[in-house]
C-alpha cells in the first residue's frame, strides 16, 4: 500500500506508469505540494500527474493565493482558459526544477474533488497529495469538508501538506501513525511501516484512550465503579502491541 512501488508494473503482459498525483489550483499551498510531490516522485522512481479542475480559481507565474472561497465557481470559456494556462504553467515550472521526471497533466471539468477521485481510481494511482490550504475545492482538509472526505473515499493513500512543512537541514523526520484495531488503521500501519522503511528512519505508533468520564456528559450518569481508567489504558496499549506485533511478524516472515 506504500508509494514504495517500482516505476512500471506490469497489467496484461504491458508495463504502466506508476504515478504520483497532485492537486493543483493555484493556490502557493499548492505549489509547495506540487514541489514536494515531484521529489518524492523523483526519489521512488514514479512519474507525476498534475490535475487541475477547471473549476478552481488559478493564477499563473508565482503561484500566488487569491482569497480562499469553499465553492467552486461556474465554469466558463475564461475560467478553462486560465485553468489550462495553470496547468501547463506548473507542469513547465515543475519539469525545469526535475527534468528527469516524467510528467502528465490532466484537465477536469469536474469538482476538484471528483476530479481527484477519478485519478485516484486509475489502476497505475500510488497516492494523491494535496496543499493544506488551497482554494475552492482544494480548500483546507481536517478543517473543509472536502479534504475529509478525499481521505474517506480514495482508494490509495493521501497526503495532506501542512501549510508549514519545512523541516530541518540535517535533521531525519519520524513517521507517526494512529493505531485503533480497525481495518483502516491497519491499513494505515502498513503504510507508515512501508514510508519508515524507505526513508531509513524510526516509526513511531500512537493509540489514544480517554477516561470513561469524558463520555458522561454524551450518555447521562455513569456508576463510579466503572471509571477505571487503568483498564482503559491497559487495553489500548495490548490493542497497540498487537497491531504492532502482526506487522512485525508479518515482515519477518
Amino acid at each position: 500500500m506504500g508509494m514504495t512501488d517500482r516505476k512500471a508494473h506490469v497489467m496484461d503482459g504491458a508495463a504502466t506508469t506508476r504515478w504520483l498525483i497532485v492537486g493543483v489550483d493555484g493556490s502557493d499551498s499548492s505549489r509547495h505540494a506540487l514541489e514536494w510531490t515531484a521529489h518524492q516522485a523523483v526519489l521512488r522512481g514514479l512519474g507525476l500527474r498534475i490535475v487541475v479542475a477547471a473549476s478552481s480559481p488559478a493564477t499563473v507565474g508565482v503561484f500566488a493565493a487569491p482569497v480562499p472561497g469553499e465553492e467552486p465557481q461556474p465554469v466558463d470559456g475564461a475560467d478553462a482558459s486560465s485553468a489550462e494556462s495553470l496547468l501547463a504553467y506548473a507542469a513547465d515550472w515543475v519539469r525545469r526544477l526535475f527534468p528527469e521526471l516524467e510528467v502528465d497533466s490532466r484537465l477536469s471539468c469536474a469538482r476538484p474533488l471528483d476530479a481527484l477521485l477519478a485519478e485516484a481510481a486509475d489502476p497505475g494511482a500510488a497516492a494523491v497529495v494535496v496543499g493544506s490550504r488551497g482554494l475552492s475545492g482544494f480548500l483546507a482538509a481536517f478543517v473543509g469538508s472536502v479534504g475529509i472526505e478525499l481521505a474517506a473515499r480514495s482508494p490509495v493513500p493521501v497526503v495532506v501538506m501542512p501549510h508549514r512543512h519545512a523541516s530541518a537541514h540535517g535533521v531525519r523526520g519520524r513517521v507517526i501513525v494512529g493505531v485503533d484495531g480497525s481495518e483502516p488503521s491497519r491499513r494505515a500501519v502498513e503504510f507508515g511501516f512501508a514510508q519508515a522503511e524507505f526513508a531509513g528512519t524510526e516509526l513511531v505508533a500512537v493509540c489514544a484512550w480517554q477516561p470513561l468520564v469524558a463520555f458522561a456528559a454524551a450518555t447521562g450518569p455513569i456508576p463510579p465503579e466503572l471509571f477505571d481508567d487503568t483498564t482503559a489504558a491497559e487495553a489500548a496499549r495490548q490493542s497497540l502491541e498487537e497491531e504492532l506485533a502482526t506487522r512485525v511478524c508479518g515482515t519477518r516472515g
